[in-house]
């Protein structure tokens, strides 16, 4: 499986960046994952600002409020059949995405419905990645009742 993280903005640092590496680098256990930082743009994020992280033309999934809710077995089953596809995620910048962005995606993806920083979305997102990939190779890190 092969998934993109796409970031508007300088790296992270701090406690942020510390939990993003950490479920980062235990997800690259289960899938090749890259995180990829894009200038961050004054206003919404435009389609143009992905060209050269999509010129293998994956499938792309936006972070939207709008988007799509999934709990954690639904999630990574959407991953797994997907797998045999390039996969990149996208979080919008302080404004969001653009509208070519959301036009463009195939899936939009809501991590809750409360409006998230794009910082802490970041952090969820690289969680649940790494929690779903567990789940779908069997580790315990995902306890269900």
């Amino acid at each position: 499986m092969n998934l993109s993280l796409l970031f508007p903005g300088k790296a992270l640092k701090g406690p942020e960046a510390d939990l993003v590496k950490t479920y980062l680098t235990r997800a690259k256990h289960y899938a090749d994952i890259t995180l990829t930082y894009l200038p961050e743009p004054h206003g919404k994020l435009p389609l143009r600002a992905l060209d050269k992280a999509l010129l293998k033309r994956p499938r792309l999934v936006s972070l939207d409020v709008k988007g799509k809710s999934y709990s954690t077995e639904s999630f990574a089953k959407s991953l797994e059949k997907n797998a045999s596809r390039p996969t990149a995620f996208i979080i919008g910048a302080s404004f969001g995405l653009s509208q070519d962005i959301l036009e463009a995606s195939d899936e939009l993806l809501s991590l809750s419905t409360f409006t998230l920083p794009h910082r802490l979305a970041l952090v969820v997102l690289s969680e649940q990645l790494y929690r779903s990939l567990s789940f779908l190779s069997g580790h315990p890190y995902h306890h269900q009742d």
